[in-house]
């Protein structure tokens, strides 16, 4: 009995964890929904794609996103910004909070990659 209180209580949890319509720390709903329908709308790449790209792709894109999360000054939107990766090309997209973020966030993902020519900078400032 004690274990299976023990897993209500974690799948509890979770859920609260990943409720939609959560609140993030600036009070306001972490909803993405508006930019992926408005993504879909206009074709352009999604992570979903990626799936079937090549192992390298793959790579690329942890490496950017790890750089991204090991960096403690860039804000929770910059280090959570959608990187897609097909056939070594990168596009990045998603909000930040400055200028400054977005340019930092293209240059780590062309360090990476070896060539700021390979990623497309779509992302874009927060208001």
């Amino acid at each position: 009995m004690k274990r299976i209180m023990q897993t209500m209580i974690g799948l509890g949890v979770a859920a609260l964890v990943s409720a939609p319509g959560s609140v993030h720390a600036e009070g306001k709903r972490a909803d993405n929904t508006g930019m992926n329908a408005r993504d879909d709308a206009l074709a352009k790449p999604t992570a979903d794609q990626q799936a079937s790209g090549t192992r390298r792709d793959v790579e690329l894109t942890r490496l950017i996103r790890r750089e991204l999360t090991k960096d403690s000054s860039l804000s929770t939107y910059a280090q959570n910004v959608k990187i897609v990766t097909l056939d070594g090309k990168v596009t990045l997209r998603g909000p930040v909070r400055s200028d400054a973020e977005r340019a930092k966030v293209a240059s780590i993902a062309g360090k990476v990659v070896g060539s700021s020519a390979a990623v497309a900078n779509e992302i874009e400032i927060a208001k």
